[in-house]
């Protein structure tokens, strides 16, 4: 089994959305996350962008705000590096897939922070998530965010 290398730059974190509800919050208040990931490649510019969307819920499963997340990352030889798939797009291995997504989780939980800090979201903070535990999104996770409410 061969290892392979890559050499990646962090490029960029974009805020792709974010809202808070008008929701009365207590004070040692409970969140739950539905939090989701994908990764796209961009072989012209070389990149791989990973986007984070986090919805935020009470115990009582109501909304209380969202926040989608996407960073940039650059793979210097990416369309030499990457195998290409049966559908014609390159195929991110699997263990560089699940550390660029624990990456931009863990980038995600600050922007939150940074973001919900003095409001009534403070103290969502994002638990420590795996991504391998994740469960795949079905279809473009930041087109569906945008054409649906909570």
């Amino acid at each position: 089994m061969s290892i392979q290398t890559f050499n990646i730059r962090f490029e960029r974190i974009d805020i792709v959305e974010k809202a808070m509800f008008n929701s009365t919050i207590a004070p040692n208040a409970a969140f739950n996350f539905e939090v989701k990931t994908q990764a796209y490649v961009d072989e012209q510019q070389q990149i791989i962008v990973v986007f984070v969307a986090v919805d935020i819920w009470n115990d009582n499963k109501i909304a209380l705000g969202k926040i989608t997340v996407g960073c940039t990352c650059k793979i210097e030889d990416l369309n030499t590096v990457f195998e290409r798939g049966e559908d014609g797009k390159k195929i991110i291995p699997p263990d560089l897939d699940d550390m660029l997504k624990s990456i931009s989780i863990s980038t995600t939980r600050g922007v939150m922070y940074s973001e919900f800090r003095g409001t009534p979201l403070h103290g969502a903070v994002l638990p420590i998530i795996v991504p391998s535990a994740l469960i795949p999104a079905q279809g473009d996770i930041v087109s569906l965010r945008n054409s649906t409410d909570l």
